[in-house]
């Protein structure tokens, strides 16, 4: 919005000697077509792609708190969803609920990763995969751990 205002007051290019009324039809004629093409370019986007401020948090399993920032169908027969997944400190997730294939990064923190029964330690940057229907428990032995998922579920 601010960035509008700034290109609008540039174009104008005031001047004292500027009549109101000629100010006004400058005006008209500027912010008009913005205000008209503005909502069509942001809408013909969201049909596929979903690339938006994060959502609020909302609590995955106790001590789990999980966030979206971006979804889309692009990819033929899958919707893909990139989420953050934010444990407490020492929080613990028995069974954690995913709904598709997940490609997992940990951001910040130390981990203890038990993936069909193999128990692992991550720190951060590593990655690694999570088949769907796979049972998943995350342990955060420190004080605050971030887990970046991006999900791949069928259409």
């Amino acid at each position: 919005m601010v960035q509008a205002h700034v290109l609008i007051i540039r174009k104008m290019r005031l001047e004292d000697t500027v009549t109101s009324r000629h100010l006004q039809s400058r005006v008209l004629r500027i912010v008009v077509p913005w205000l008209v093409l503005a909502p069509l370019s942001s809408t013909t986007g969201q049909q596929r792609d979903s690339a938006r401020p994060p959502t609020p948090y909302q609590q995955v399993v106790r001590g789990v708190l999980a966030t979206t920032h971006f979804t889309t169908d692009s990819l033929r027969g899958y919707h893909t969803e990139v989420r953050d997944l934010v444990f407490g400190p020492h929080s613990e997730a028995s069974e954690l609920p995913l709904d598709g294939d997940a490609l997992m990064e940990l951001r910040t923190g130390t981990i203890e990763v038990t993936l069909r029964g193999d128990k692992k330690e991550r720190k951060a940057g590593e990655y690694w995969l999570v088949k769907r229907g796979a049972r998943l428990a995350i342990r955060n032995v420190g004080e605050l751990a971030v887990i970046r998922t991006i999900l791949f579920r069928t259409r």
